[in-house]
């Protein structure tokens, strides 16, 4: 190459000057990385135990601040934190003393199953604390007998700005003087596959109270509650709307003087799909405007539902909320019902995305033929019907005889007259 067309190396200082910017910006970026995630084990099902034993109360605390000096027995948190709970008994409940400490950072509470994993308060004191601009997951797991008389939320008060969601839960027997189950207030919540019932509220939301926040209820039942303003769920206005996203939900069975299954006020906002409202037992189903996105089922016409498939002031055919399988229980639709394949051919969330199964999980598919006509739709509200095997193969079998039994009647071609 011609020495003139040479390029010149930089020099050496000059070589050391960029390389040390460049180990700082990655050393930079290590030291920001989050911390990998902790799992800490519940060991012991009681509260304030002395030293050795790891309680759902020191493994919160260990959570919130990363470090398990205080902590007796439970593993150092670190990050995201996920606790479980290993204490080796079939049934796992957990009688609190006092509140549990409030979730301060980013965390999962996980049970065995909700039919196993109990957190309840006693009737004495709320239960669970979200801070603000927290994110916050509970699963599998039975939340009850938590008490607020004169505050909010006796099971679960989410403060503004977090981000939780409840999933295959139940929550039960709880009392406040707002949001008797939950409460949140301008926060992020979503509810799926869970069953909110018997909490009490004496002012509105017996089982949930949102006031200005975001929340979606997806293949839910909401039963039983009791309230004076929205027996089942309250979406009131302070200071800001707020909307409340119903999606294959149950509500039924919920009392109040106003809005027996759901009360609205001010700007805030319920909207509907694949929804019934039916069987309030004071108050009628809706007080307040419910935007219907179609395909919902009120057995009276106080909600107002005006969309094309909806069906208003029509009985909804509901069983007594009982055990139909899963681990939650359910209003299973009666023979008959008007809500059996009475939903769209695919049913989903408010993102959009399809539903696979009902609020039972896996084994209970979100789509069937319930009423054995036509094509395969999904039923409105949180159960499915699925056909009974048995009729299915019995269906299947006449079906294959008939087809037979119109071959043996057919002339053979040797016998038939000539044209």
């Amino acid at each position: 190459m011609p020495a003139s067309s040479a390029r010149a190396l930089p020099p050496k200082e000059v070589l050391l000057r960029r390389f040390v910017p460049t180990c700082a910006l990655v050393a930079s970026l290590a030291a920001a990385a989050p911390a990998p995630a902790a799992t800490i084990e519940v060991s012991l099902l009681q509260d304030n135990a002395p030293p050795g034993d790891c309680t759902l109360r020191e493994a919160i605390r260990s959570a919130n601040d990363d470090d398990n000096s205080f902590a007796f027995g439970c593993d150092e948190g670190s990050g995201a934190d996920v606790i479980t709970f290993d204490v080796g008994t079939a049934d796992e409940t957990l009688t609190l003393d006092s509140p549990l400490p409030e979730i301060t950072e980013t965390l999962t509470i996980r049970g065995r199953a909700v039919g196993d994993t109990r957190i309840d308060g006693d009737q004495s004191h709320r239960v669970l604390t979200v801070a603000e601009g927290v994110t916050f997951t509970l699963e599998a797991i039975t939340i009850s007998g938590g008490s607020a008389p004169g505050g909010n939320g006796g099971a679960l008060q989410i403060q503004a700005g977090a981000d939780v969601v409840l999933r295959d839960c139940r929550i039960t027997g709880n009392d406040a003087e707002n949001g008797g189950g939950i409460d949140l207030d301008q926060a992020v919540l979503r509810v799926e596959r869970c069953l909110l019932d018997g909490n009490l509220a004496t002012g509105a939301g017996g089982a949930l109270r949102n006031v200005g926040g975001d929340v979606e209820l997806v293949n839910t039942t909401v039963s039983g509650n009791t309230a004076t303003e929205g027996g089942g769920i309250a979406a009131v206005d302070a200071g800001g709307p707020g909307t409340t996203a119903l999606r294959s939900v149950t509500l039924a069975d919920n009392e109040a003087d106003a809005g027996g299954n759901a009360f609205v006020s001010g700007g805030s906002e319920i909207d509907a799909r694949h929804t019934v409202f039916a069987l309030a037992v004071a108050g009628g189903n809706c007080d307040g405007d419910v935007t219907s996105l179609d395909w919902n089922l009120s057995d009276d016409p106080s909600c107002g539902l005006v969309g094309s498939h909806d069906q208003d002031d029509v009985a909804a055919g509901l069983a007594a909320l009982a055990a139909y399988g899963g681990p939650t229980a359910t209003h299973r639709l009666q023979t008959g019902s008007a809500a059996i394949d009475a939903g769209d051919v695919s049913c989903s969330d408010a993102q959009g995305v399809v539903l696979e199964t009902d609020q039972r999980g896996p084994g209970f598919p979100r789509r069937s033929n319930g009423d054995g006509v036509g094509g395969t739709f999904c039923d409105i509200g949180a159960y499915e019907v699925v056909p009974e095997p048995g009729a299915a193969v019995a269906a299947a079998a006449a079906a294959l005889a008939a087809l037979a039994g119109r071959r043996r009647h057919r002339v053979p071609s040797a016998a038939r007259p000539a044209p």
